[in-house]
């Protein structure tokens, strides 16, 4: 088999983007030192590794990685399902290309869109029946996508309990005409408007700043549009 050297293999890979060289070379250093890959050969001081051996460190820890999602992160994102359903789908078959590898659980990145998707869809079915039965509430999805705004993003502040709904069906409803706020975190408020975060959060809990307002989980978000009146 062929020694190249390490550093070279990961400089001049042309499978990895450019701007990612180096974080590759950095991580298979620590592969080595977590005795997860061979130790490299020294020659006059230059490190050395078998080709195939690079190749397949890359295949499992670089290029798997882009085309897999970790199933704990999709299901953070996606809660509509409980674990045990995400489990009931995995063993039905209509999740296809779930597999393990090094303890974690992953799906292809096309099939969890696409899965993704169909949740989004079925939570629209569901909302419409709710709101034929509740005048004047649309689903959340339907809400984000009225005044144009990311449905994850919007989705995850009502569960924080900043704008006021329902639940029906397993489904969040907001009144369609409750004002819209485009909440943002203190330290983002703090970037767009060039202040210190300290001082901004220092304010916020002081109620110097009005629409500041503290989430269910303990984070304060303000309104992108509120002028700062201090500086």
């Amino acid at each position: 088999m062929a020694l190249v050297k390490v550093n070279q293999f990961f400089m001049n890979n042309a499978d990895i983007p450019e701007k990612k060289r180096v974080g590759a070379y950095l991580m298979y250093r620590k592969a080595i030192t977590a005795e997860k890959v061979k130790q490299p050969q020294k020659i006059k001081g230059v490190s050395y590794a078998e080709e195939a051996d690079l190749q397949a460190f890359c295949e499992e820890y670089i290029f798997l990685p882009q085309r897999l999602v970790k199933l704990s992160e999709f299901r953070k994102q996606h809660t509509e399902l409980s674990e045990a359903m995400y489990w009931e789908y995995i063993k039905s078959g209509k999740l296809k290309t779930v597999r393990k590898i090094n303890r974690q659980w992953y799906l292809d990145r096309e099939e969890a869109e696409e899965f993704a998707r169909q949740l989004e869809r079925r939570g629209e079915q569901k909302a419409q029946e709710a709101e034929s039965r509740q005048q004047g509430m649309i689903s959340v999805f339907k809400y984000a996508a009225m005044h144009g705004v990311d449905y994850q993003q919007f989705l995850r502040q009502v569960k924080e309990g900043l704008f006021p709904c329902e639940k029906a069906a397993d489904v969040y409803l907001i009144n369609k005409d409750t004002p819209f706020i485009r909440y943002i975190s203190l330290n983002n408020y703090a970037k767009e408007n060039g202040l210190p975060y300290a001082k901004v959060k220092r304010m916020a809990e002081s109620g110097k700043i009005k629409t500041a307002v503290k989430a269910s989980n303990g984070r304060w978000y303000i309104d992108a549009a509120e002028e700062p009146s201090f500086r």
